[in-house]
């Protein structure tokens, strides 16, 4: 039970004492401010004591826990005015990232005599597996003895440290004992160095009042008993439901932040749990405080407060960091601090400190896609503190250019200013990045960040980089490639956050941090992949480089940039046809007068040795020519289907690519200079072709420009019924709805009377209780089709009230195969909280499968068959008052 104890304190408080931060040895306590210069009350403060725990033991789940997989997906959204993404993205600034033509650089300059710590991954494995839900919001947790938690929408996975699976399951289904109904999102999970044990986050439904489910492991050991609580998502009574959950631990206490929303009118406002961990791990009632309404340094209501932990081994005491960025740009943050622990009467603190600016995020390409990942705004996504310094990053434009940026921002929380850098190369968008230290060394911090990346010219991909506190950043380094494009939902924009995971594992010998992020599948989901990371050993460089351009002009320029790793100290280039021929500078640039093919080499020193890369053949210069004008011949213009057309290029100006775009035929492109296309259906079409060369392109397009003649064609079987739901003994009119000009009927009713005819338009009467099929073969001279509907008549059922809630609605595969996946689709016109039932034939309700808030437009819940056995059920949909009944088969 809440035990509600209000404290409204006044915003305008300022507290003005001297700030001192003591740092004991790591695993200890870091002692921070309790006060600050210019800080006011942020917000009003709630005691509270929860109910005493539940125990889920993972290895007796696996033995008995049933496995409905239940999953609730959003195929096509539709937006409202609540929503809180600043995303600057327009057709025409998706047009000009589409047009840009890339150049070859480096996405930062190395620092010349740079010790900015080098990377290595170690290791590399695949994460959770798919579970249809998008974003996947990945999170990730490493113990003191290297076992993992895994968590992404909506699934959870133990692994061993080299990716060994000892559990994966969906929360639905692990977390079932709970009795919470809502369907299962946004995770996150911790691991707390000083208690040695996990925390995770889950939140359960979308509508008010929603439930937070928080676990407590008891050992650092995951697969091991855990205690799981049930918090109310707004225990001051607000009508809103809690969302986009952030966590950090201080010594005593664990915080979990999060937006409430309304789903009438949004976003609400943030909210803050703070609770006595040990209690807990114990399966104790929790103590906790509750903070609410929380305001910024101005008095205005805040969104995405973020708590951050101390970034070492170790915790901060008494209470922790948070911050704040504008979602829509800015040059502020919000800092925060907690001045006690969970009964020492804590409260919420809040002071504004400077940034440098970062501007709204634009959505990102994809490589052979229209489609466009979407990157969300300016939240801060990951932090955290260390001497004095809060460390976070979040995704931002540039100042002037429309590419989505790694942000990286510092701030003092001593003298409260901040500094920040940004990472990315034009042609790229970069997103959903986290940060975590990877030295030993609170003084000086040097930062593992790993990303999300994708671009027109790549599929979507996972990487990680370094850069220290001076904003001397690393080359990155790839985690994933992408093997795919993402083409998952019914909308031209895919998600793709909302966050990834990162976590160090304090206690292995050497600096080992892990990280889980997403990529393009192959089967066009973003999938999860996670790597492990540390610090390389000191070796001879390994030799690289680019160069901003590799074909040019004669008299051209070229810059080349030095992507070498291991430290090198010094350089030694050669550039056969350059002038100068060669160079000792790291980022040199050279001059081509003559045209030809010329090779590029590198030879980098440190004090370990030297390497060498000789790049064959790598920059070609070309002296001044033409583009080319497109032009191309066709066989013939007139063809029946089912005929095939040789086309001819004829351009002039030598094109050396070929981009042919035939409506109607088969194939639909071509990039050969003179393809042969067949067309399969009668129609008019068009044909396109796009010639390109060193020089510049053109395009010919020919509209209307080929006639295919149809011949007679065989039936398309369709039909309709004038009733899906009678009782015993009633009749059922069919109706014909075949194309192109069926001559003769043949029908099959199973259960029917007849059972068959040879009637266009048949009446059949039904007499026995059941689920039946129909089926319609139509044929005339030119052949014949056949269209079936299995469970399409139900006789002798209670009836139900159609809802005028569902749109479009279907369910697939019917029949399903018993252990198979039965989806149902459907469109809302606005959000609306549902309840999903399985039912048997009798009328008995054999699983509610959730209740939850579902969002507008077009949806997907799918569910496992495992534990129906075969038979006829209904799918019921229940909400507004109102039922939706679809029959079903389990084979």
């Amino acid at each position: 039970m809440l035990k509600p104890m209000f404290t409204r304190l006044a915003l305008a408080i300022a507290l003005v004492l001297s700030l001192s931060v003591s740092l004991t040895a790591q695993g200890k306590s870091i002692k921070i401010p309790t006060s600050a210069e210019n800080a006011v009350v942020a917000a009003e403060t709630r005691e509270g004591r929860s109910g005493a725990g539940k125990m889920i033991d993972p290895k007796e789940f696996l033995q008995s826990g049933e496995r409905w997989n239940i999953r609730l997906t959003q195929l096509l959204s539709v937006e409202n005015a609540g929503q809180t993404n600043q995303s600057a993205t327009t057709p025409e600034l998706l047009e000009q990232k589409r047009q840009f033509t890339p150049v070859d650089g480096p996405e930062v300059e190395l620092a010349e005599e740079s010790q900015i710590v080098q990377l290595q991954v170690q290791d590399n494995f695949v994460g959770n597996t798919h579970s249809g839900s998008t974003p996947p919001d990945n999170s990730i947790a490493v113990s003191d003895i290297g076992k993992l938690v895994s968590v992404t929408n909506s699934t959870l996975r133990f692994m061993d440290s080299d990716g060994t699976v000892n559990l994966q399951t969906s929360f639905g289904d692990y977390l079932s004992f709970l009795g919470l109904n809502g369907f299962y999102f946004d995770p996150k999970v911790i691991f707390d160095p000083v208690t040695k044990k996990y925390i995770m986050v889950v939140i359960s439904g979308s509508s008010p009042p929603n439930n937070l489910a928080i676990g407590f492991s008891t050992t650092n050991d995951p697969m091991d008993p855990w205690f799981f609580y049930a918090f109310d998502g707004a225990p001051d009574g607000a009508n809103a439901w809690f969302d986009y959950p952030n966590m950090a631990i201080s010594e005593q206490d664990f915080y979990l932040s999060g937006n409430l929303f309304s789903n009438q009118s949004g976003f609400q406002q943030v909210s803050i749990y703070q609770m006595r961990k040990e209690q807990g791990h114990a399966g104790e009632e929790i103590d906790f405080v509750f903070y609410s309404e929380v305001t910024d340094a101005d008095g205005f209501e805040d969104f995405n407060v973020v708590p951050v932990s101390y970034g070492y081994d170790g915790a901060t005491t008494p209470g922790v960091f948070m911050a704040s960025t504008n979602s829509f740009g800015g040059n502020d943050a919000q800092v925060y601090f907690t001045t006690d622990s969970v009964g020492g009467n804590p409260e919420l603190m809040v002071y504004d400190v400077s940034l440098p600016g970062y501007f709204p995020t634009s959505n990102a390409l994809m490589l052979n896609s229209n489609k466009v990942l979407r990157t969300n705004d300016t939240r801060l996504l990951s932090g955290y503190w260390a001497n004095d310094i809060l460390h976070f990053v979040m995704n931002s434009s540039g100042n002037s250019t429309p590419w989505t940026r790694i942000y990286y921002g510092k701030i003092n929380t001593g003298n409260q200013t901040g500094t920040a850098g940004t990472y990315g190369l034009d042609g790229f968008d970069y997103a959903y990045p986290t940060i975590q230290p990877i030295g030993d060394n609170p003084s000086f911090a040097e930062n593992v960040i790993g990303f999300c990346r994708s671009g027109e010219s790549i599929y979507p991909e996972y990487r990680v980089l370094s850069v220290d506190q001076n904003n001397v950043w690393n080359v990155s380094q790839l985690i994933k490639e992408g093997d795919n494009s993402v083409a998952f939902l019914n909308d031209n924009v895919e998600r793709w956050g909302d966050y990834t995971g990162i976590t160090r594992q304090f206690s292995a010998p050497e600096p080992t941090i892990y990280l889980a992020g997403n990529y393009g599948s192959p089967s066009q989901v973003m999938d999860t992949w996670i790597g492990r990371v540390g610090i390389a050993e000191p070796a001879a460089p390994e030799v690289d480089f680019m160069a901003e351009f590799t074909q040019v002009f004669e008299g051209d320029e070229v810059r080349f940039f030095d992507q070498t790793l291991n430290l090198p100290d010094s350089w030694s280039w050669s550039f056969p046809g350059g002038v100068p021929s060669t160079s000792t500078q790291q980022y040199p640039e050279v001059t081509y007068n003559t045209e030809g093919v010329y090779e590029v080499s590198l030879t980098a020193t440190n004090e370990l040795g030297q390497g060498t890369e000789t790049k064959t053949g790598y920059i070609t210069v070309i002296a001044p020519g033409i583009a080319p004008t497109a032009d191309f011949e066709a066989s013939a213009t007139t063809i029946m289907v089912g005929e095939s057309i040789d086309y001819t290029d004829a351009s002039l100006g030598d094109p050396d690519t070929w981009d042919w775009d035939f409506q109607g035929g088969s194939p639909d492109e071509s990039a050969e200079p003179s393809p042969t296309v067949t067309y399969n259906e009668a129609g008019t079409y068009r044909v396109i072709l796009q010639v390109a060369n060193f020089f510049g392109q053109d395009s010919e397009v020919r509209l209307n420009y080929i006639e295919v003649l149809g011949e007679g064609s065989a039936p398309e079987a369709a039909f309709t019924a004038d009733a899906l739901e009678i009782e015993e003994g009633q009749n059922v009119n069919f109706t014909d709805q075949s194309t192109n000009e069926p001559e003769a009927w043949a029908w099959t009713f199973d259960g029917g009377l007849p059972l068959t005819s040879d009637d266009q338009n048949p009446t059949v009467l039904y007499n026995d209780q059941g689920i039946y099929d129909v089926s319609l073969t139509a044929s005339n001279e030119f052949g014949e089709n056949t269209f079936s509907q299995e469970a399409y008549i139900s006789v002798g059922v209670t009836s139900v009230i159609e809802s005028d809630v569902l749109g479009s609605f279907s369910l697939s595969p019917n029949p399903v195969t018993a252990g198979g996946e039965l989806r149902a689709t459907f469109t809302l016109e606005e959000r609306t909280e549902l309840e999903f039932y399985v039912v048997n034939a009798a009328g008995q309700v054999v699983r509610q499968l959730a209740r939850h808030s579902i969002k507008a437009g077009v949806n997907e819940l799918s569910f496992s068959t495992r534990y129906l056995p075969s038979g006829s059920y209904y799918f019921v949909v229940q909400g507004n008052g109102d039922l939706h009944s679809e029959p079903f088969v389990v084979r």
